[in-house]
């Protein structure tokens, strides 16, 4: 077993080799190394450049062996795992928290701006697919089939290049913008909930998760009066704009009288009941339906972050690349 990161580099062979640069051995009980590789010229991500035309934005490759950590009757000689990972680098912000453009060192504005409208790589993982064979004293696939350090690097490199287009990349984009769609869904839901039935959440409710029955509180209200029954005055303007668009479309589509509308309309008692049973109905069931709605906004969402890589809290739907 490999006891020191110089081991495991010395595995890799990759020493003065023009691709991979900056290579840094991990310290204390981990077993690894980091390199970085530069993106091609004419790669469709365009890192941000500095003053000088210097590309700030590598791909970092981070490459770790530690079998210590998991149990040793499941260690095997034969295939010691080797874990890897690859992701966008800014040599610039890994220095400094932001960006300081009087620095000449740090990326211009208008490259850093241009940089953001390229499709960027997507960061990726790679867990069981490689080993280290002791025996063989050679690194191996998940097949059993021996291959050198670069070639593990070169593949990680390029399958992370190849996010930047294709298929993939068009799902990947779909499914962001449904998180993207369902964000601004759940927010207008929540909206409606407070202006139509003025209601909210507890504050033991949890953004990030399905709302409960239970959790659902009466925000401050004014109440109003109708035909005797106590209610809300959003409630009661929401009944009467449900009525009146009702009446509206009734109007426009030219939908038939039915005879027993008619009879209703033209009944003062008879319109009384049906007013003092649907506005309750409306004021218990219309909030439960717009939880409903909300709860299964969340689910998707939380779906479709989960299974898109383009997806960034911190950026709008048309940077997604």
């Amino acid at each position: 077993m490999f006891q020191k990161s110089e081991e495991l580099k010395q595995a890799f062979d990759l020493d003065d080799h023009p691709k991979y640069l900056d290579l840094i051995l991990f310290e204390g009980k981990d077993i690894g190394f980091s390199v970085k590789r530069p993106y091609a010229p004419d790669f469709l991500y365009k890192p941000p450049v500095t003053k000088d035309g210097n590309p700030d934005t590598v791909a970092l490759i981070r490459v770790a062996y530690n079998p210590d950590r998991f149990p040793q009757e499941k260690i095997d000689r034969e295939r010691v795992p080797i874990w890897l990972d690859i992701s966008k680098h800014s040599k610039y912000r890994y220095h400094h928290f932001g960006y300081d453009h009087d620095d000449d060192d740090c990326p211009t504005e208008e490259s850093l701006a241009a940089s953001m409208q390229t499709p960027a790589p997507v960061d990726l993982k790679s867990i069981g697919e490689y080993f280290f064979n002791h025996k063989k004293n050679s690194l191996v696939d998940d097949r059993g089939s021996s291959l050198t350090g670069r070639e593990i690097l070169d593949r990680m490199f390029c399958e992370h290049c190849r996010t930047t287009s294709g298929v993939r990349r068009k799902w990947w984009k779909s499914i962001a913008s449904l998180a993207y769609a369902s964000e601004a869904g759940i927010k207008f839901f929540k909206f409606l909930l407070r202006v139509a039935f003025r209601k909210g959440f507890s504050e033991k409710a949890i953004d990030l998760r399905p709302y409960k029955k239970h959790e659902i509180i009466i925000l401050d209200a004014k109440p109003l009066q109708i035909f005797g029954y106590t209610a809300s005055k959003n409630v009661i303007v929401t009944y009467a704009v449900l009525v009146l668009i009702t009446f509206i479309i009734k109007h426009l589509t030219g939908w038939p009288t039915y005879p027993l509308i008619s009879s209703v309309t033209g009944n003062p008692f008879l319109l009384l009941c049906v007013v003092l049973v649907t506005l309750p109905l409306l004021e218990h069931c219309g909030p439960l339906v717009l939880l409903g709605i909300l709860n299964r906004l969340i689910n998707l969402r939380y779906w479709s972050i989960s299974h898109s890589p383009l997806y960034d809290a911190n950026r709008k739907q048309a940077k997604t690349g």
